[in-house]
């Protein structure tokens, strides 16, 4: 009977891995959370450029700038427009890959129809399982020390 042995080049993504790179990770993105909601409320509007803001795509055409259309912008709106109205003619969404909005539609129903809660959870939480999973491979090739030197500089 021959025992089967585990390659040693396979990652593998223990509780080690889980706890040393995806809690820290987790506690930086809650505190940058908090520092962002923090200053949105501590400084001065002016510093949101509302010319800018209605010269870019923005959905509902009439919705007025406040701490939550902060977090929609750019691409963020094409994607959540995507998500609720889904594809139509003539649209400069029809650019995106629906993966993405896909996705954040699925997401909705555990955030009661909230999208951009959606979309800004599996975000973050596709990025943190994403260097978990990188932790772990580059631990697995070069080692454990390397691994844990990789990571921050991954995130910077």
């Amino acid at each position: 009977m021959t025992e089967e042995r585990e390659d040693e080049t396979t990652p593998h993504l223990g509780r080690e891995s889980i706890v040393r790179v995806g809690l820290p990770i987790l506690l930086l993105k809650c505190f940058l959370l908090c520092f962002v909601l923090m200053s949105q409320a501590l400084l001065p509007d002016a510093l949101f450029q509302r010319k800018i803001y209605r010269t870019n795509f923005h959905w509902p055409v009439a919705e007025k700038p406040d701490t939550e259309t902060r977090f929609k912008t750019w691409d963020g709106q094409h994607y959540l427009y995507l998500s609720q109205n889904g594809y139509e003619e003539g649209i400069q969404s029809n650019a995106f890959y629906p993966l993405w909005p896909l996705s954040i539609k699925v997401g909705s129903y555990a955030f009661f129809g909230n999208h951009l809660a959606s979309g800004l959870f599996l975000a973050n939480l596709f990025s943190l399982l994403a260097l978990i999973i990188l932790h772990g491979i580059v631990k697995a090739s070069s080692g454990g020390e390397t691994a844990n030197a990789f990571t921050p500089l991954m995130l910077a």
